[in-house]
């Protein structure tokens, strides 16, 4: 009987044993493993190759209407935490400027212009800069411009402008940029406009009218050749020398004109000439403080 056991003992350590169970389960079970992988690796191929043909199906075939940044780009979150707020001096070196090159060229600013730039749209209470920062990097993903417009029509009303809407490339289509056209018109009514405009392209028709806007007239424009001339000095005059000239238009027994800033003399007439555009109304002149 010992005999027995130590020659069944003897033959469950030979290497024979040990191969055969290597052949009946380990070979088996690293095929499958294999296998499996073969199996996830062709299916999560053929999802991308599906992808890509939607995707490039859908894919608009016109040219973007922006410039794209040219250098450097930086990153931003889809999962964010914004704050609409004005322009501040740090917003210069957190993305602003090359933000606004996404919409139109802005040239190669040195610090202190933009800085004093920013003075003296501070001292303006006519013009505001709104923009929308990621509270996570502390980056400027979006901006807008309000400008108002003091008129003399419609009795010394205001006009407001919406002006450099902009928003991040890779975070267009997720409403933010409603949400600046809502801020900006906000600001435009609690400055007493009695309406505000904003010139774009045909291609962002349908995004300005799902902001409420509607189609008014034409724009025109005019550009000036200035990109060749030699900049203004950092620090420009405070007030800017009266035009003063004399143009003669036909004969001198037509009578000469003369180009000149509106003087306080000139309101009735001044006044009577607008309501010949649109409307004016009773616009009454301020009394004088004692």
């Amino acid at each position: 009987m010992a005999e027995s056991t130590k020659v069944a003992l003897r033959l469950v350590t030979t290497p024979q044993l040990v191969e055969v169970i290597a052949h009946r389960f380990v070979v088996p079970f690293a095929g499958y493993c294999c296998g499996l992988y073969l199996f996830l690796r062709r299916r999560r191929l053929l999802r991308q190759l599906t992808l890509k043909k939607v995707v490039g199906a859908s894919a608009p075939t016109y040219l973007p209407t922006t410039k794209q940044p040219k250098g450097p780009t930086t990153d931003f979150s889809t999962n964010l935490s914004l704050r609409l707020r004005p322009l501040e001096n740090r917003d210069f070196s957190n993305y602003f400027l090359q933000l606004l090159g996404e919409l139109t060229t802005v040239g190669d600013l040195p610090r202190s212009w933009c800085e004093q730039r920013l003075r003296m749209l501070n001292r303006d209470e006519l013009q505001d800069v709104i923009v929308l920062e990621d509270l996570g990097n502390a980056q400027v993903c979006g901006a807008a411009t309000l400008v108002v417009e003091s008129k003399y029509i419609h009795e010394c009303g205001r006009v407001g402008h919406l002006e450099d809407v902009v928003v991040h490339a890779g975070l267009r289509g997720k409403g933010l940029g409603k949400k600046l056209v809502d801020r900006v018109t906000q600001l435009a009514r609690e400055r007493g406009c009695y309406k505000i405009l904003v010139d774009c392209t045909h291609a962002n028709i349908a995004f300005y009218e799902s902001c409420g806007y509607k189609r008014k007239d034409a724009q025109m424009a005019r550009y000036f050749d200035v990109y060749g001339e030699a900049l203004p000095a950092a620090d420009p005059q405070s007030s800017a020398a009266e035009l003063r000239a004399t143009v003669e238009l036909g004969s001198k027994d037509k009578g000469v004109f003369r180009f000149r800033p509106l003087r306080q003399a000139d309101r009735a007439q001044f006044l009577q000439l607008l309501s010949q555009l649109t409307t004016v109304g009773e616009v009454r002149p301020q009394p004088r403080p004692p």
